[in-house]
Parts: C-alpha cells; sequence; structure tokens
C-alpha cells in the first residue's frame, strides 16, 4: 500500500470504469488504493479483481459498504441507483465521486449536497470536460474577464453513433427508468452542464424539445436557455452523428471563445486572435477528488455544481413534455427535514 493513500470502494466496477477510471488508478502517483470492487456479473468481476489482486470482491451492494476500512467510495452505476448509493456512502461518512449525473432529479440532488457538507464530506461529480486543460483554460478567462459581462452562449455536441450507449438496444441506457432519460440525460447532460460551469451563471427558465424512439428517450434534443442575468444560451445535442463532436461558443462585451472539439480560441473585440499560454495541467476525476480529500483543495466539479445539472436536466424533460418554457427549480441553502426525499420520472 501506498505510504500516503486513500482507501477507495468502487461500486459498479464495470464496462464504464473500466474506460474512464481504471487507466488513472493504476497510475504509481495517484494517491488512492482500491480495497473493494463492487460489480453485479462474477465473471466481470473476476476480471476487474485481476487488475486489482489485493482488493476484496463483493457481487452484492450490502457487503461492499460493510467493507471496513474504507475512506471514500467511486460509483459508476446506472443513474437510477446513484441517489441511493450516494445517501448510503455519505450516511457511513465516506467521500464520494459519482459519475455523473449526482441523481435523476432535483430535490433529491439537493438532499445530498447538504448531507455532504453537514458532515464535511468531499461529493464530486465526475463531469469529463471539466479536466481538459483547454476547457479549463476557458473558464480561467471567462472568470478573469477577458470576454467582459456575457452575452450568448451556444453548443452543438454530438455522439458518435456507433459507439453511443442510447443507440444500443441491450443497454440499460435504453430503459429511461434507469437512465432518466435519452441523449439529453446522456451526452447532453456534459454539455448543458459545461455551459453552467464556464460562464458561472445559474439556469433560470429553458424551453426543450426532443424526438426519438418513445418518451422520454430521446436521439436529439434542442433546449433555448435564460441564464442569470437574461444571457440567453442555445444547446443542440445529436446521438447519432457520424463523429464526436464539440463545438461551444460563449460571446461577451470585449470578445468571444470558440471550444471546437479539443481546440480552444479566444477573440477579442475586433475580431483579433489572442495568444494563449499557462495551460493548466491534464487532470483527472480521481486525481482531483484525491487532491480534495487530502489537500483540502476546491473541486473541479463540486457537489453544488452536479445539482444544477440535475434541476436543468430535470426541467428539460418536463419542457419538452407539456411544450412550454419551465422554470429550473433554485436551490435552497437550507436543507429541508422531512424525510427521505423520493421523486421518479412520474414526477417530472
Amino acid at each position: 500500500m501506498k505510504s500516503t493513500c486513500i482507501r477507495l470502494g468502487v461500486l459498479g466496477a464495470g464496462e464504464y470504469f473500466s474506460l474512464a477510471h481504471l487507466p488513472q488508478l493504476q497510475k504509481p502517483d495517484v494517491p488512492v488504493e482500491v480495497v473493494a470492487l463492487c460489480r453485479r456479473s462474477a465473471l466481470g468481476l473476476q476480471n476487474m479483481g485481476a487488475e486489482f489482486p489485493d482488493a476484496r470482491l463483493y457481487a452484492r451492494e450490502d457487503g461492499f459498504f460493510a467493507h471496513l476500512p474504507l475512506d471514500a467510495v467511486l460509483i459508476s452505476t446506472p443513474h437510477h441507483l446513484h441517489y441511493r448509493q450516494v445517501k448510503e456512502a455519505l450516511g457511513r461518512n465516506l467521500h464520494v465521486l459519482v459519475d455523473k449525473p449526482l441523481c435523476l432529479c432535483a430535490i433529491q440532488a439537493e438532499e445530498l449536497v447538504h448531507m455532504a457538507r453537514e458532515r464535511r464530506r468531499v461529493l464530486s461529480v465526475a463531469y469529463s470536460y471539466h479536466y481538459w486543460p483547454h476547457v479549463q483554460q476557458a473558464r480561467r478567462l471567462v472568470a478573469q474577464g477577458a470576454l467582459g459581462k456575457i452575452t450568448s452562449v451556444a453548443c452543438l455536441g454530438a455522439a458518435h453513433a456507433e459507439t453511443s450507449p442510447i443507440l444500443d438496444p441491450n443497454s440499460w441506457y435504453q430503459d429511461v427508468e434507469q437512465s432518466g432519460g435519452g441523449s439529453m440525460a446522456s451526452g447532453g447532460t456534459h454539455r448543458l452542464e459545461a455551459i453552467l460551469w464556464l460562464t458561472g451563471l445559474r439556469p433560470e427558465r429553458l424551453y426543450a424539445f426532443m424526438q426519438g424512439p418513445a418518451p422520454d428517450l430521446d436521439y436529439q434534443a434542442s433546449l433555448t436557455m435564460q441564464l442569470e442575468g437574461g444571457v440567453p444560451a442555445s444547446l443542440l445535442n445529436e446521438a447519432q452523428g457520424p463523429f464526436w463532436q464539440l463545438e461551444l461558443s460563449i460571446y461577451g462585451e470585449k470578445g468571444a471563445l470558440f471550444i471546437r472539439n479539443r481546440s480552444l480560441e479566444l477573440f477579442d473585440k475586433t475580431g483579433r486572435l489572442q495568444k494563449l499560454s499557462h495551460w493548466p495541467p491534464e487532470i483527472s476525476a480521481v486525481e482531483d477528488f484525491a487532491r480534495a480529500i487530502l489537500e483540502g483543495s476546491p473541486l473541479l466539479t463540486d457537489a453544488e455544481g452536479g445539482y444544477w445539472a440535475v434541476a436543468a436536466i430535470e426541467a428539460a424533460y418536463r419542457s419538452a413534455a407539456c411544450g412550454r418554457a419551465e422554470t429550473v427549480r433554485p436551490f435552497s441553502q437550507q436543507r429541508e427535514r422531512d424525510g427521505e426525499k423520493t421523486c421518479g420520472l412520474k414526477d417530472r
């Protein structure tokens, strides 16, 4: 075991975990030791156990949470399980890194944010764009006033049809009770949350139009949003693209910046391209999480940011269902203490 490290349990050590987190956890300089793994598939669990030979293996969640000692949990399970699993982990005073979304409804997300604060536990939501250096640089430029007052935002995002889990008939993403929706609840939440994170503006109202093979299982979606201060923002989300694509533009009184896939450009008001330097280093969700626990560093994706993404997506599906603009539920700084919060697709 590493000299100073976090004892981590992985809940949902499946395909996405192996792609998104496994390479980072195997780096020798990451101060994390995987001591417990949980996966429903017996064969998959054994295969993942070979990557962490010292970890205890669990096929059931109750045995996993009884494992001691643990300092933190990484949750990489279907979306509908997040609320219960995050709450269970926080209730055991564990730090939590959860893949997006935090959960499937705003009232439950708010409860989890308050619970983490009260217990002084780190609660991070792994929105992948946050860890890319050029996206971090874009956020710094906006925060430093490079664009002046933001006037509008536009985003276009597409998933590659051949690799999109939303289109796989054998994937749990096709079951909206588990996924919480279609493309907007999957890749769309990354792009919507990026708009909010980059601008630092909260969503107030939005109108959404969606189409797909079944109610709430959208393959294409468009959102028009009103952010704080009346700033207009738009998002077009496509699940059947010929390739992966991200185009995000932020306009301000002093200029504009453009994220095009893995590149970033900044222009001043006259249209001159500005030279960019001092790029932040690449970092992973696991590394960011570990620093927050061990050093008290601020998270790149904090729990309240996770709340706003849930609240906006929830409002988007309500809007698409009723055909009118919907208000995004505001975050309450005071925790309601009336028992466990319940909600689901029928409550949108």
